[in-house]
């Protein structure tokens, strides 16, 4: 034994007080273990190698026991989620989405109509600037971001088409696309007058 708790402390001393403290032939087991004051569960989570081997090799039920334990506790500590916990976590991932896309997608649409409705007024304000100076005639063409038209520059991916009507009395109509919208929007087409968007 006291072999043993020599070996013991050479191998940890850094944890281990055992070479500064005398150790009787009549120490027991149990004894020599708690004045070992090993980090861990006793000492076994800190033995490593030959350190662990030597410790089992004492064949002694405390030893083993402890070891046990901590293996356990080891095993005990390793949790995780279940299959089906994991199941529940996509299916509410999913419902989310489900609900949130259609509305983030309807939401930009709605955001792609006000862009058109705002380029018709500011063209409104062009073509009467126009037919001012023009005694009364209107423009027409096609304007884009990258071509303006009398000066006239409609929002991104908006496409303004502009039509003069010769009258009695002399009018205009335009119509207006987004690129990324399916819905169109026009001024004075489908009631003089008034946008209005399909």
């Amino acid at each position: 034994m006291q072999h043993y708790a020599k070996t013991l402390a050479k191998c940890h001393a850094p944890r281990a007080k055992l070479h500064s403290v005398p150790v009787a032939k009549s120490l027991s087991y149990h004894d020599l273990w708690n004045r070992s004051k090993f980090d861990g569960y006793r000492g076994i989570a800190v033995l490593r190698g030959a350190a662990a081997r030597r410790l089992l090799d004492m064949q002694g039920p405390f030893a083993r026991n402890a070891f046990t334990t901590v293996r356990e506790k080891s095993m005990s500590n390793k949790k995780g989620f279940t299959l089906i916990e994991l199941l529940i976590v996509v299916v509410i991932i999913g419902i989310l989405a489900a609900i949130a896309i259609p509305k983030f997608a309807n939401t930009k649409d709605k955001a792609y109509v006000a862009a058109m409705k705002s380029d018709l007024r500011n063209l409104a304000t062009y073509e009467e600037q126009y037919a001012a100076d023009q005694n009364g005639k209107y423009f027409s063409g096609t304007a884009t971001n990258a071509a303006a038209v009398n000066g006239f520059t409609p929002s991104k991916d908006v496409t303004i088409t502009a039509t003069a009507v010769n009258g009695p009395p002399p009018s205009w109509t335009a119509t207006a696309s987004h690129a990324l919208s399916a819905k169109t929007c026009d001024s004075g087409v489908t009631v003089a007058g008034v946008i209005s968007c399909t």
